[in-house]
């Protein structure tokens, strides 16, 4: 493990944790900042479908 979590695993953690407290029935607020809030905010395969797409004759 490289010790950086990446969007995947950032969405995969916040699961469990989801998980873990609907199982136990506590009710929570998770506030989700920094980095980890611009990883979720941010599409990764946005740019990649945006320059897979044809583009129109000039």
């Amino acid at each position: 493990m490289s010790g950086i979590l990446t969007r995947d695993d950032i969405i995969d953690g916040v699961g469990e944790v989801i998980t873990l407290l609907r199982d136990s029935g506590t009710r929570a607020t998770l506030r989700i900042v920094g980095g980890a809030a611009i990883a979720l905010t941010i599409d990764g395969d946005r740019g990649r479908l945006a320059s897979a797409r044809p583009t129109a004759p000039a």
